[in-house]
């Protein structure tokens, strides 16, 4: 008899493994020969390839693949089908292979029919099928004598056995299958299995359940201390939490009693169970030890239940985890953090539920050799300071629920990015100013000790009073200082900055602390990455370099000398997620942790910016509190648009009543639209004039809590220690369920990107873009290249992917679970055109947001080159065999060369978020835009391929860029113009002028439109024009913004820059265009006068964004203008010092 078991259940082999020792021993007759395979920490080739062999000839195969990666399912599943013997399948890996005696999931089951489809986390989907399957077979087996029932009863309880991985229930396991299916009837009757179903109070150490509340009282009565409940898997099923569980009840004992509450498995999550027992409790704060959602697993559930589980209770959901797939070695050298798996089941289910400080505890520690099986089998080992952090939070966020309002201390934080007074608390849509002010009011109303202040008050203290990271004009005279007896981590910090104190924002009286304190609420800047004057961009993201010594001493003066009970970023977005550290699932050295500390840290966070909120969330555990967008109107037409457009109106009309007028009007009307540099031809000015005018643009900014109360009780909801519900983000008009803000912000989950209408309309996209190629090249193109933003992908739900797997000849399929890939390639017989090459740059975001989908991305990219196409039939294979070829001619062994020959992923090195490309054209400090483009090809060139994470392989982006024809990025929503983001012009930008640099030729650059219904491949001038059509030149966007002093011109001058960029690398801008912004913002003699009046400094900076266009060559200014300018700025520069 031969057994082969495939398991990631460490405890389960280990106690197989003590099985089989004694069994050889006390029945050597019975011929049982036994192979197992551990495969939680991987399986190599070589192994793989005996494994498939053996379970092949198995008698008795069992498959435990919870987590493997999807080559290993489809490799063991191809083994199964082979197999002749019994396939007792545990979880969903394979399930539908599974064959125990006259039981089979693949057929003749319940009638022959297969069990349906999980549909994802938020239905029952195979749960429930499972579930009554067992409640069937069960019931049934002791009234008929039937052998498929008695089989599929068998099913269930062998789980049992292998899940609850005592040494006891193996031993029962065996027996029950040597008995019932290799005839060994003279072994003994197998006991019922020891592991309870469905939720229970039970001892986590003993793994007993009490029979009730009642009976678990009596051993453990109440003892006055909040009541923390416990909620684990109540058998070793994959790892053995034990020692793990003792380390935190040890960290919890001296403030809280713990409520043990065990669930048997993924099947059974009865949520009526749970909530009579959390209720009847009285729960002040739960930790979640499972994976996935409270209420749903792997085959489905109800997770709708356990959200509404956890809105009734109203107490946090704390949700630390542990990583089975990464040693403790490989966890601490990997900036990543969680692995794929982990991160999906462990990180991103439960903050769909609401979660937070999603923190690991532990991973796999020492491997031993098993002797008997010879297997190297891990046991989990606690992570250093992890348990003690988790308990340390868990504190604070219960004495947020003990504290009086009066006694809890604050901290609000904004942002000056740069350190200069023109950026004061600036935030993506927010009015800084307006927005603490509506904070301060809300919690003195709510019994904070803390004193009211305006707008205007705010700006003042700020500005005036010198409350600054630093200035070009403004003395800084910041008021408090912080001398600490010893400075933490202050070795670490100085063999980066120099000795301590360093010299940003130090003198004699110590740190200085950029704020001011109004009772128990502290208002500060948070620190800049560098000092004012030094090169503050380009460390924005550095992930390498530490923070300096006032950095760490604010946050230190914030926990030991304020005394803050929790930190309120404000706005997106900061700088403190970027600091040194791994992308999720912190350690004690991630820097993020080590300021904070035990401080819960909430973030008020712009809705529609999913990506870099979920870095936030990660990178320092923030509680995301969202805000909306300001409100978005229609742009309309004005001035000498709303002349053309009454224009062509009189062409119509002189069409039909008075055609011998008809063309002397058009010649006027091309006259006029020739001079707006817009379409001559009459239809084609009229598609123009109408997404002019319809085009939505935003009406001002948003101030926290105007029109979305939600905003200000989110913050004291949590505030005071409670439960803030999940909301997801992205685009609220494509996603209304975003709104009410003022929730804990999640993304759209990203297994189910794209979307299936994403997945359409991706295919839209591509051939608007490759329809506009033709029709200005006269060719199809062969070779594209697109800018992936996780922003775009997480708003849009994957249109961004959907091109891509449109150019590549790929569809979307269904798998039976979302577990695994849903992408494969369309056949070649099948295929009506040759596949498009493609080449794509990805930012950081994108990486961190979406790790899965980029590995099936690159799955793909495997299996379409093994597909051996002709040229003809794909340009992908043909450029993947000539990087091939030259590959190996530099020296690139054959398997590495192929999978950088195939891949086509390239970004950020692993760890960083995007260039330093904005920083140069924010400094000024660059020479000529060969300069912007080798940078980008140089910090955008890592490889992100199958076995090659990130790394820069000489040659490989330079030859993916030579040849490419054609450059798209999607615009998929009305939030930003692509004026309105720097990362426009850094990420479309820099793509077009490295590709430009590398082929000696510009390739055709579309920017393809998707924020309405109908989807417009636009030049790249087309859509900047819009941009300053219908925002920086409309009197409506103008009037918007100038009605938030101080940020509406902030807002303004960041247009001036992305406007010079974007000449300087997409080359999209016309000379003309500059001229107009100068006779709006300057001439103008009335808005000159609001400009200063709303935020001199800021409009000093757009000004010198004029000039530095005019010097570049980008704006031919006439000396008209430039005398103009230049005495404009002059005279605000010497207002400016007259107010000092």
């Amino acid at each position: 008899m031969k057994f082969t078991v495939v398991s990631v259940a460490a405890q389960s082999l280990w106690a197989l493994s003590r099985w089989y020792e004694a069994f050889q021993r006390e029945h050597p007759e019975a011929g049982v020969e036994l192979t197992a395979y551990f495969i939680a920490t991987g399986c190599p080739a070589d192994t793989r390839k005996k494994l498939c062999a053996d379970v092949e000839a198995a008698d008795f195969a069992l498959i435990d693949l919870m987590g493997a990666p999807e080559d290993l399912i489809n490799a063991v599943g191809a083994a199964l089908e082979k197999c002749k013997g019994q396939r007792l399948v545990i979880g969903y890996g394979c399930r539908d292979q599974l064959r125990l005696g006259k039981f089979a999931m693949g057929g003749g089951m319940m009638g022959g029919k297969k069990p349906k489809a999980d549909p994802g986390p938020e239905g029952q989907g195979g749960l429930a099928v499972m579930s009554k399957m067992r409640k069937m077979a069960h019931g049934m087996r002791k009234a008929l004598p039937i052998a498929m029932l008695r089989d599929m009863d068998n099913v269930f309880v062998l789980g049992d056995y292998w899940q609850s991985g005592l040494d006891a229930d193996i031993d029962n396991m065996m027996r029950l299958i040597l008995r019932d299916y290799f005839g060994q009837k003279q072994l003994p009757k197998p006991a019922a299995p020891t592991l309870h179903n469905g939720i229970f109070l039970c001892d986590p150490f003993a793994r007993e359940g009490y029979a009730d509340a009642a009976a678990y009282r009596r051993q453990h009565p109440r003892t006055g201390k909040p009541v923390v409940a416990f909620l684990f898997y109540a058998h070793s099923y994959p790892n053995d939490l034990t020692p793990l569980l003792r380390e935190a009840e040890a960290q919890f004992a001296p403030f809280a009693e713990i409520l043990p509450i065990g669930f048997s498995n993924q099947v059974d999550k009865d949520m009526e169970q749970l909530r009579a027992i959390l209720t009847a409790e009285k729960v002040a704060l739960v930790v979640n030890f499972m994976s996935f959602r409270l209420g749903a697993g792997p085959m489905g559930g109800n997770a709708a239940a356990g959200v509404e589980l956890l809105k009734e209770l109203d107490v946090p959901m704390l949700c630390p985890f542990y990583s089975s797939k990464r040693t403790v070695e490989e966890w601490a050298a990997s900036p990543k953090g969680a692995a794929p798996g982990d991160f999906l089941i462990s990180i991103m289910m439960p903050e769909l539920d609401g979660g937070i400080e999603t923190m690991p505890l532990a991973a796999v520690g020492t491997v031993h050799q098993d002797e008997v099986l010879h297997l190297p089998l891990s046991e989990l080992q606690p992570l250093p300071g992890r348990v003690e952090r988790l308990a340390g939070r868990a504190q604070k966020w219960l004495a947020l629920q003990s504290k009086a309002n009066a006694d809890k201390k604050v901290a609000l934080l904004c942002y000056d990015y740069p350190p200069e007074e023109s950026h004061l608390f600036s935030a993506a849509f927010l009015d800084g100013f307006a927005s603490l002010s509506a904070v301060l009011h809300a919690l003195k109303q709510a019994g904070y000790t803390t004193e009211e202040k305006t707008p205007e008050e705010l700006e003042q203290l700020f500005c005036a009073g010198g409350l600054l990271n630093g200035s070009r004009y403004l003395p800084d005279t910041t008021g408090l200082h912080y001398k600490p007896a010893e400075l933490a981590y202050e070795n670490e910090i100085s063999a980066a900055w120099g000795k301590a104190p360093g010299s940003i924002l130090t003198d004699a009286e110590g740190y200085r602390i950029p704020g001011m304190q109004l009772g128990n609420v502290f208002i500060g800047l948070q620190p800049a990455r560098v000092g004012a004057g030094e090169d503050a961009a380009a460390h924005y993201h550095d992930r390498d370099l530490p923070p300096h010594h006032q950095y760490a001493a604010f946050y230190q003066w914030l926990r030991e000398e304020f005394g803050a009970d929790a930190v309120v970023h404000v706005g997106t977005h900061g700088t403190l997620e970027f600091l040194p550290g791994k992308e999720n699932g912190l350690s004690a050295d991630c820097w993020a942790d080590r300021l904070l500390q035990d401080l819960p840290n909430l973030y008020y966070y712009y809705c529609g910016n999913a990506s870099e909120g979920m870095t936030a969330k990660r990178r320092s555990n923030a509680v995301l509190l969202t805000y909306a967008p300001p409100r978005f109107a229609e742009s309309g037409l004005y001035g000498e648009l709303a002349a053309l457009d009454a224009a062509l109106t009189e062409y119509r009309e002189a069409q039909q009543a008075a055609p011998e007028r008809a063309a002397s009007v058009r010649r006027q009307l091309e006259h006029q639209a020739a001079a707006l540099q817009l379409p001559t031809e009459p239809e084609a000015l009229e598609q123009e004039l109408y997404r002019t005018r319809c085009a939505l643009i935003p009406e001002g900014l948003h101030c926290i809590g105007e029109g979305q109360p939600g905003e200000l009780e989110g913050l004291l909801h949590a505030l005071n220690g409670h439960y803030v519900p999940a909301a997801p983000m992205g685009d609220v008009r494509r996603q209304p369920e975003i709104l009410p803000t003022g929730r804990n912000g999640y993304a759209f989950d990203p297994r189910f990107v794209p979307s299936p209408a994403a997945y359409q309309r991706g295919a839209e996209i591509a051939k608007a873009a490759m329809e506009r190629y033709k029709a200005e090249r006269g060719c199809w193109p062969r070779r594209t290249a697109v800018v992936l933003w996780g922003l775009e992908t997480a708003k849009t739900q994957g249109e961004t992917v959907g091109q891509l797997l449109y150019y590549l000849g790929a569809r979307m399929v269904w798998k039976g679970t979302s577990f695994l890939s849903r992408i494969e390639p369309i056949p070649t017989e099948e295929m009506d055109r040759p596949r498009v090459d493609v080449t794509v740059t990805i930012c950081g975001f994108f990486r961190d947001l979406f790790p899965a989908l980029l590995a099936d991305l690159n799955r793909l990219l495997r299996q379409l080159d093994e597909m051996h196409e002709t040229s003809e039939e794909s340009a992908y294979a043909a450029e993947t065999e000539r990087l091939y070829q030259k590959l190996l001619a530099q020296g690139l062994a054959p398997e590495k060369a192929r999978a950088a020959a195939r891949g086509r992923f390239f970004g950020p090195k692993d760890g960083e978020y995007g260039t330093s490309l904005t920083e140069l054209v924010k400094s000024g400090q660059w020479q000529d835009e060969k300069e912007l483009g080798s940078l980008f090809t140089a910090e955008l060139g890592y490889l992100y391929a199958e076995g090659i994470e990130g790394e820069r392989i000489p040659g490989r982006i330079e030859e993916a860029f030579r040849d490419v024809e054609l450059i798209s990025q999607v615009r998929g929503d009305a939030d930003y113009e692509i004026t309105d983001l720097d990362h426009y012009y850094e990420f479309y930008g820099g793509l077009v002028k490295a590709v430009e640099l590398a082929g000696g030729a510009k390739p055709a650059a579309y920017i393809v439109d998707t924020s309405t219904d109908k989807v417009y491949a636009d030049s790249a001038a087309q859509s900047a024009a819009r941009g300053v059509r219908t925002r920086i030149l409309n009197p409506k966007w103008i009037d918007g913004m100038l009605a938030h002093s101080f940020h509406g011109a902030q807002k303004i001058a960041d247009r001036f820059e992305n406007v010079l960029g974007l000449a300087a690398t997409a080359g999209c801008i016309p000379s003309e265009t500059f001229a107009q912004m100068e006779h709006t913002y300057v001439s103008d003699p009335e808005l000159r006068r609001r400009m200063a009046e709303n935020n001199r400094y800021a409009y000093l900076s757009a000004m010198e964004k004029l000039m530095e266009a005019d010097r570049r060559g980008y704006w031919q200014a006439t000396d008209a203008e430039r005398e103009e300018l230049q005495q404009v700025y002059l005279e605000t520069e010497g207002d400016v010092e007259d107010a000092l």
